[in-house]
């Protein structure tokens, strides 16, 4: 790393005219340049209008690069294996960070009596906002069936004190994940999924919540997943304790609206 015109504000370095390279040479093979350059200490690098060279013939140009401190950009993982149902399988799992705060996985597996399985996972991780996105689908070359499963959950924090979370989960049938994730030991199988929404308001007088839920429970007798417990919406108000002189007192509301759903029609 070289660079004009060193600037430092605490742990921040700004640099002019710089380039970072892993070559040793007094005068690197090839190279990462810009006309502006922040070093984060301990944390990160930042580039914008980056070009790459080699012998000093631009190759590459980037409008803009980020590279945390200590952990590769991307990531390549490969598991290979063999099970009864899936035959022998490759499972590859490939990761980039796009920046600090996000993230893509991309996944490519192959299942030797089952097919090709794909997915997309992309998370987000802010002081003020956390989400994830995944979903997988494989179609089954055997049977020419396409099964699919999906998960999202979300978190943010608004204008005005208000809080919003959501978490959404969908799939073609319960032994989704035992099926095809069963060496992913966080992978469960679910009999059931459950989807949430939620905008709340949290002051020091009261809390105020209106939310949403959705509960669906795998049938056997249907061979799909089937509504249980449906509620929208349901509006919640408490005032916060309030302390007088000789009593303390508080206030709180509930209201639910139920559509009842049989699990067996």
């Amino acid at each position: 790393m070289d660079g004009d015109d060193v600037n430092k504000n605490g742990d921040v370095y700004y640099f002019k005219r710089a380039y970072i390279t892993t070559c040793d040479r007094p005068h690197p093979h090839y190279k990462i340049s810009s006309p502006r350059m922040k070093l984060v200490s301990g944390d990160s690098i930042s580039m914008s209008n980056v070009v790459f060279s080699v012998h000093g013939i631009p190759l590459f140009y980037f409008p803009y690069f980020w590279q945390k401190l200590g952990e590769k950009k991307w990531n390549l993982s490969v598991r290979l294996g063999r099970s009864s149902r899936k035959g022998m399988f490759v499972k590859t799992k490939f990761r980039w960070s796009w920046s600090k705060n996000f993230r893509s996985y991309f996944i490519n597996d192959y299942f030797g009596r089952l097919g090709y399985g794909k997915g997309l996972e992309l998370d987000w991780n802010k002081a003020r906002l956390r989400s994830n996105l995944y979903v997988y689908h494989i179609d089954e070359k055997s049977t020419g069936i396409r099964n699919m499963s999906f998960r999202q959950s979300h978190w943010q924090k608004l204008p005005a004190g208000f809080l919003w979370q959501s978490y959404l989960e969908a799939q073609d049938y319960s032994a989704f994940n035992s099926n095809y994730m069963r060496e992913e030991s966080a992978e469960l199988k679910p009999t059931y999924k459950r989807s949430r929404v939620s905008l709340a308001k949290i002051t020091r007088s009261y809390y105020l919540r209106i939310s949403g839920y959705r509960n669906e429970v795998w049938s056997d007798s249907l061979n799909r997943y089937n509504p249980d417990n449906v509620i929208g919406p349901e509006a919640y108000f408490r005032l916060n304790p309030r302390k007088a002189k000789y009593f303390q007192h508080d206030l709180n509301y509930d209201f639910k609206r139920y559509y009842n759903t049989d699990t067996n029609s």
